[in-house]
């Protein structure tokens, strides 16, 4: 920046010395003018040197008084623009003169082509050109100390701003790297595991950046928790049947406790529970690694749903439970696997008969349009509060005390099912029935059989 604006004020100072020093030849141009209109010619600057010579001393001399003044005629052999050999006065290494034929009469014909012209003219008719060595003009060297000086000072400006843009840059510097600093050390936290640490947000991109990044050390957070509850809770589940087991166990090796029928049932059924926590653990992984197999194809849900319903019906009636179907008459055609969509009915229905007071009400809507299927299953009381009703789909939640692992549940039933709705690319949703316990809202949304599928 210094050296271009160096550059510019020299280059434009140059110029304005330029037209200066033209101003300042312009009374000697006219003084030439008026001679050479005396004369009708320029012989006289050969036959009245002493013309000339007063010239120089009135008009160069006032401008500048140092100017050094060479009075000598050099004759020069040769050619110039292709005419005749003649000798040309230079009287004034400073000055040239051409006639209105562009001949050289003052002057050497080696610098010619760095001199610069000005017009001596009379009204509209042309005498000659006075010439000058650009930079060399009689009353340059003031000017050249001018500008020397000035170079000097913008010399000194440009150093002083470097140092005051350093003092000012380096705490701005500073001031934003801070944020900056504050970022890199908690991405060096959460790469660490450790998830606790937020940004204070600013209002700028940095402050984005913080609130992002306090909402994905939020998210670990949360699936750190989920998982280590998640672990605590497989690791509860199973204990309380392999602890029931030892306890029997231990008992007959003892000899408090013999074989009988009552403890065998009792090892058959915890072993039956421990399988079927296995198997819903089992199938609860893979669907949410979407490992479950599904061979889709075109299913009647309706057929499908009151299949399910006829093999429940004796523990529907064993619990007094009243059912209500409300279903189109004809088909409801849907692209589904049989197989996970039985899995979810069954385990619907082992909801609703578990965690449904005795003589309970379950209504069944299927509701079937032009943008899908609708299924909305309610039971009757008891129901749960707002907090845990955000919480039934997640493995191994239950809400106390109505739904308990007493109910014989692995609390892994809905969490299963909203997986097998949305591999269909489905809808889950839990919400409060208005009979007074839960409503599961399944939708189904009109999906053509995509290639891959079968």
């Amino acid at each position: 920046m210094y050296v271009l604006t160096l550059r510019s004020f020299s280059n434009g100072f140059r110029n304005y010395v330029e037209k200066t020093e033209s101003q300042k030849l312009m009374p000697f141009v006219n003084a030439l003018s008026v001679i050479y209109a005396e004369e009708d010619d320029w012989e006289w600057i050969n036959a009245e040197s002493f013309k000339w010579h007063s010239l120089i001393e009135k008009y160069i001399d006032e401008i500048n008084p140092d100017h050094a003044q060479v009075y000598e005629a050099v004759s020069i052999q040769g050619s110039l623009d292709g005419e005749q050999s003649r000798t040309l006065l230079n009287i004034d290494s400073h000055l040239y003169l051409k006639d209105k034929l562009n001949q050289l009469i003052i002057g050497n014909p080696e610098e010619i082509n760095a001199v610069h012209w000005i017009l001596i003219k009379k009204t509209d008719e042309i005498l000659g050109y006075l010439g000058y060595i650009k930079g060399h003009s009689p009353s340059n060297r003031l000017e050249t100390l001018f500008l020397e000086e000035q170079q000097r000072n913008f010399l000194l400006i440009a150093l002083s701003l470097m140092f005051l843009s350093a003092i000012v840059a380096l705490p701005a510097a500073s001031l934003f790297l801070r944020p900056l600093n504050r970022v890199r050390k908690m991405l060096a936290q959460i790469a660490k595991g450790y998830f606790s640490k937020r940004l204070p947000i600013s209002r700028d991109e940095i402050g984005d950046l913080s609130k992002d990044l306090n909402s994905l050390a939020i998210t670990l957070e949360k699936k750190l928790q989920t998982r280590q509850q998640w672990v605590a809770d497989i690791s509860h589940e199973l204990r309380t049947p392999v602890s029931i087991l030892k306890g029997e166990v231990d008992a007959i090796q003892d000899g408090i406790r013999s074989v009988t029928e009552t403890t065998l049932t009792s090892f058959q059924h915890e072993i039956e529970r421990l399988t079927i926590l296995v198997n819903d653990l089992q199938d609860l992984a893979l669907s949410d690694i979407g490992a479950l197999s599904y061979q889709k194809e075109a299913l009647d849900f309706h057929a499908l749903l009151k299949e399910k319903l006829d093999t429940q019906k004796n523990n529907l009636h064993q619990q007094g439970f009243k059912v209500t179907i409300n279903c189109p008459n004809s088909p409801v055609t849907i692209i589904g696997d049989a197989k996970r969509l039985e899995q979810l009915i069954d385990n619907l229905l082992q909801n609703s008969i578990r965690y449904t007071d005795n003589q309970g009400l379950l209504t069944i809507w299927l509701i079937q349009d032009n943008k899908g299927m609708t299924l909305v299953w309610e039971d009757s009381s008891p129901g749960v509060n707002d907090y845990d009703l955000a919480k039934l789909t997640e493995p191994l939640y239950r809400a106390e005390p109505s739904r308990n692992r007493n109910m014989g549940g692995s609390g892994l039933g809905l969490a299963i099912c909203k997986n097998i709705v949305e591999a269909h690319q489905g809808v889950f949703s839990v919400e409060h029935s208005e009979l007074g316990g839960i409503a599961i809202r399944i939708i189904f949304s009109n999906q053509p059989l995509r290639d891959g599928e079968f």
